[in-house]
């Protein structure tokens, strides 16, 4: 009986595993583009919550995200500056500032990423993202969080 559950438990470690290689794979296909997708974002910012393993198809992975509320458009199209704070703000739990709270427009979504320093302030809503921008914005969103949330224990 011990031997059968030490199996399956093995059996089942090493079917988990065999979706790291394909999230690594992923993860660097997105890092190199010159140009990334909404798809792309959706990607990456399920890989650093955890849940990329359990959406096998990106087409399940991006409803899942639309369900959430935090994508909007198709996901071929390619991510801008606005779309990319918007995702943001909502993932991260970014301070909103009261014109996003009252239009939840992605030009104000940027403002309020900006301010927080997530995203470098020299850009527009419209200007589209890279592989490596979207990496850095997403590091960036997770120190923000991390700091947000340490913040009170420390003053």
């Amino acid at each position: 009986m011990k031997r059968g559950i030490l199996l399956f438990l093995l059996t089942a470690g090493f079917l988990l595993a065999a979706d790291k290689p394909r999230e690594m794979e992923r993860y660097r296909q997105i890092a190199e583009k010159p140009h990334v997708t909404v798809q792309d974002m959706v990607d990456l910012i399920l890989m650093t919550r955890g849940e990329f393993e359990k959406n096998h198809t990106e087409a399940q992975r991006f409803q899942m995200a639309r369900n959430e509320g935090w994508v909007k458009g198709e996901p071929v199209v390619l991510l801008d500056r606005g779309a990319l704070a918007y995702a943001l703000i909502l993932n991260y739990n970014i301070t909103r500032g009261w014109l996003f709270r009252l239009t939840r427009w992605n030009r104000y979504a940027l403002r309020d990423v900006q301010e927080a320093g997530v995203l470098s302030p020299r850009y527009s809503a419209g200007n589209s993202v890279s592989g490596a921008q979207l990496v850095g914005a997403i590091n960036a969103a997770e120190e923000y969080k991390t700091e947000k949330e340490e913040w009170p224990s420390r003053h």
